[in-house]
């Protein structure tokens, strides 16, 4: 009895001390946790201020800058994602941010001019005016954006936006015709009703003429090149014959200069003859500038794919581009007076494939992921709301009487289930998908990572009660798997003792007086000493992290 009262007070201890240590570990994790959320920068673009001299990415900026160098990784990383509420979206989009005006010879920025305010009204805002309202030519889109990443407060529109749906309080309209929010986080979700057709006729004041003109001095023979391009005729003739020009005799390229260059167009122009679309925007408007043609630079993204997992169209850092935007003046134009017209220099890159197994499972993750943070990182009350107001609904139309016998409670399910399948099943069928992957990955690291938290725990229960001498086998291979980690391995047919004179002296003195103690327990039956030999475990483990660190520096 008494045997048995000591052994359920050890298992009661031995329950204390494991629970004692998952409250000490998981509040651990947590603020390593805290530290990494604070400490490691969540965007490309904060990684690009804090690391200048890192690989540059592509993607999205408000200014263009010609004078990098280097060639420029693909950023897959999704930025956009568009639902449609009307009908497909066309193909080769243009998902428009900003359009700049300022070139001083090496980068486009668009300087600090008045905007129109305005207002929200329930998250409802009116963008252009009854004239726009009222057109019945073309066709108009209503999509949703949900905006990843960005941090910019830039609303990315396809098409000529009239009515924007978005939790903000003020939106501002600039001049050129772009869409900005005072809020400037990593998410942004609206809703824009767009007209397809090409924007209506235009006044161009004085001032905004010679700033849609103005440039920086400039290589003599770009203007001679934008003569000979040009030709004569039509202000718009001339820019088409600019663009096919660009499009047919230059390639396109993500690298570079190798290194930097004084005249990056100029470089581009006359020497290399290839790169990416920045290097195509700016050549063209700086040629119709150079021919009185009032030009800017646009940049958003085009195109994205489809992914008929989640239903979205899916827009990719990768997918950032910059095109030329120009105002054509005269009865070509398709106006009495003028009107912006886009134009599009760069050649088409090659495309990317859709179609394989590795993207397939991209499509996937990616549903999986909007459906997290829709469903959980940015649920909200008014979320909640719909929610509820949803519920409200069914439970309404569950109890209202009908005149139609087979309008039952298994009816109502069946179809509720049967709507409720084909919105969401795609979306939680990745969700899942996903959720077997995370368990796979555990499944194949688990087992190590507890090994590992087991044997430390076991050290420290050596060292508090002093151990028993068949804990000399447990601490010995613990020394090996440390000797390991510095690249000496114990061979199978060597004895401890041997295995110990064969290391290097720095090894050899603290190994050596380890197996000398570890031989005297395990053969010796000295109890005592596995304390000694736990301590010097841990003295022999703090040695290595030191001589690791020392190399590092030293490298």
């Amino acid at each position: 009895r008494a045997d048995r009262g000591g052994a359920e007070h050890a298992c009661a201890r031995v329950g204390w001390r494991l629970a004692m240590v998952a409250v000490t570990a998981t509040c651990g994790i947590l603020v390593i946790t805290l530290g990494l959320f604070l400490i490691v920068p969540r965007t490309a673009r904060m990684a690009a201020i804090l690391f200048p001299n890192a690989r540059r990415l592509t993607g999205f900026s408000d200014f263009v800058d010609l004078g990098g160098f280097g060639k420029i990784s693909r950023d897959d990383r999704a930025v956009l994602h568009v639902l449609s509420y009307s009908r497909p979206l066309p193909p080769d989009l243009k998902w428009r941010g900003r359009a700049l005006s300022r070139f001083d010879g090496k980068v486009w920025s668009e300087p600090a001019l008045p905007g129109r305010a305005i207002p929200t009204v329930r998250g409802y805002a009116e963008i252009a005016d009854l004239s726009q309202r009222s057109r019945r030519d073309g066709r108009r889109l209503i999509y949703r954006v949900d905006a990843q990443n960005s941090g910019t407060g830039t609303l990315f529109i396809a098409g000529i936006p009239e009515f924007v749906n978005a939790d903000v309080g003020t939106l501002l309209l600039t001049s050129d015709g772009s869409l900005r929010s005072a809020q400037t986080g990593e998410s942004l979700r609206y809703e824009v009703s767009a007209h397809t057709g090409p924007p209506l006729a235009v006044p161009l004041t004085s001032s905004e003429r010679s700033r849609y003109l103005e440039l920086p001095p400039l290589d003599i023979r770009i203007y001679s090149l934008a003569r000979q391009w040009s030709g004569g005729g039509a202000p718009l003739d001339r820019a088409l014959r600019i663009e096919r020009h660009l499009q047919r005799d230059f390639k396109y390229a993500l690298d570079g200069p190798e290194k930097p260059v004084r005249d990056p167009l100029s470089d581009f122009l006359f020497v290399r003859k290839q790169g990416y679309c920045e290097y195509f925007a700016s050549a063209m408007a700086v040629m119709l500038r150079a021919e009185g043609i009032p030009s800017r630079v646009a940049t958003g993204f085009q195109s994205g794919y489809f992914n008929d997992v989640s239903g979205l169209y899916v827009v990719r850092a990768s997918d950032a581009h910059a095109w030329v935007e120009a105002w054509i003046e005269g009865p070509q134009s398709g106006s009495a007076g003028g009107r912006w017209v886009t134009f599009d220099p760069t050649p088409f890159g090659p495309a990317a494939n859709r179609t394989g197994l590795f993207s397939r499972i991209n499509m996937y993750l990616d549903a999986a992921d909007h459906a997290w943070q829709e469903w959980v990182v940015s649920y909200d009350l008014t979320q909640q709301v719909a929610m509820a107001a949803r519920f409200e609904a069914a439970l309404r139309a569950w109890n209202r009487p009908s005149a139609t016998p087979s309008r039952n409670w298994t009816a109502l399910a069946a179809a509720a289930a049967k709507s409720w399948g084909k919105s969401w099943g795609k979306s939680w069928g990745a969700a899942l998908l996903a959720a077997l992957l995370f368990a796979a990955v555990v499944a194949r690291f688990a087992s190590r990572f507890w090994r590992a938290w087991r044997k430390k725990v076991r050290l420290r229960q050596i060292i508090r009660s002093g151990g028993s001498p068949s804990d000399a086998s447990v601490l010995y291979e613990r020394m090996l798997e440390v000797l390991a980690r510095r690249g000496f391995r114990k061979p199978p047919w060597f004895t401890p003792a041997e295995f110990a004179r064969h290391l290097p002296l720095e090894e050899n003195i603290q190994v050596a007086e380890f197996t000398d103690v570890y031989n005297s327990i395990r053969f010796g039956g000295d109890r005592s000493a596995t304390l000694r030999l736990a301590e010097m475990l841990q003295e022999l483990e703090r040695t290595g992290q030191h001589r690791a660190v020392d190399h590092l520096t030293i490298q």
